[in-house]
């Protein structure tokens, strides 16, 4: 534009022409994209609610997996607890800790939370969770 208006161009007419231009390109692109027409805002609208809707759900349906499967690690470890107080049939004595019934339970349900751990520490890092921990600590 700085050479045109040194070599005698009107720059209002120059300005004109680049936002006729301008005005033109985008308008083809929107029709190249089907955009062009008067419902293309409210389908946009509607697409923005449901990639919001899919978020959410997206959310939740991990929210409750992971609920899931901590849950399920803890009532391995907690049966296996259980199960060292019950009396063995067997020899009539308490089941021993090296009993799958007992420890092995009980090791499954602590790989899960050891594995649920490293898999958070991952996704957020040890400087966020570290965070967490801290800021619980300063509300105390």
């Amino acid at each position: 534009m700085a050479q045109a208006e040194g070599k005698g161009v009107d720059l209002v007419t120059l300005r004109a022409l680049v936002e006729e231009a301008s005005q033109s390109g985008a308008t083809r692109a929107l029709g190249a994209l089907g955009l062009d027409d008067p419902r293309a805002r409210r389908d946009m609208d509607e697409l923005r609610e449901l990639l919001s809707a899919w978020r959410d759900a997206k959310k939740s349906a991990r929210h409750a997996v992971v609920t899931w499967f901590v849950g399920v690690c803890l009532a391995l470890l907690l049966i296996g607890l259980t199960n060292k107080g019950l009396v063995d049939e067997a020899t009539k004595q308490l089941h021993d800790w090296t009993d799958p019934s007992v420890g092995g339970l009980i090791l499954a349900g602590l790989i899960g939370i050891v594995l649920f751990l490293v898999g958070l520490t991952l996704m957020l890092g040890v400087d966020r969770i570290l965070g967490l921990f801290m800021a619980a600590e300063d509300k105390k």
